[in-house]
């Protein structure tokens, strides 16, 4: 499970406002606990299951760190996001790429151009398998 090494800090108190401000709604200034929590021995058991070594310190850390990770969550989830149009990236993305024409094919000469070493027609470079 990858999110067992990952720690999110809790959000200042400012962005609560700034995001509350966003999305035209308050938001609290301390997130309210989540309604899923991680126990430690839930930690202990993905931890087993990933054959990571954990002293009771980091079974602490991290159980506490997953828990800020919900309550952010969880304190996201409060937020009214009805006027919000659905998305699949935060930023207007467009296609870069040219359009797809047919053009006429390389000729050997031009494909080898800026070869280093060419010989019979064919790139040449170093054998590695003997």
């Amino acid at each position: 499970m990858g999110l067992v090494g990952v720690y999110v800090a809790p959000l200042p108190p400012e962005l609560y406002a700034w995001a509350g401000s966003i999305f035209g709604k308050n938001v609290p200034a301390r997130p309210r606990r989540a309604s899923v929590a991680i126990s430690k021995e839930a930690v202990r058991h993905v931890a087993r299951l990933a054959r990571l070594a954990m002293t009771e310190a980091e079974l602490d850390r991290f159980t506490g760190q997953l828990n800020d990770i919900l309550d952010y969550i969880d304190t996201l989830n409060q937020l009214d996001t009805s006027s919000v149009e659905p998305m699949s990236h935060a930023l207007a993305l467009k296609n870069v790429f040219r359009s797809d024409e047919v053009r006429s094919p390389l000729t050997p000469e031009q494909a080898l151009g800026n070869a280093p070493e060419k010989g019979e027609g064919f790139f040449r470079v170093p054998r590695i398998i003997e």
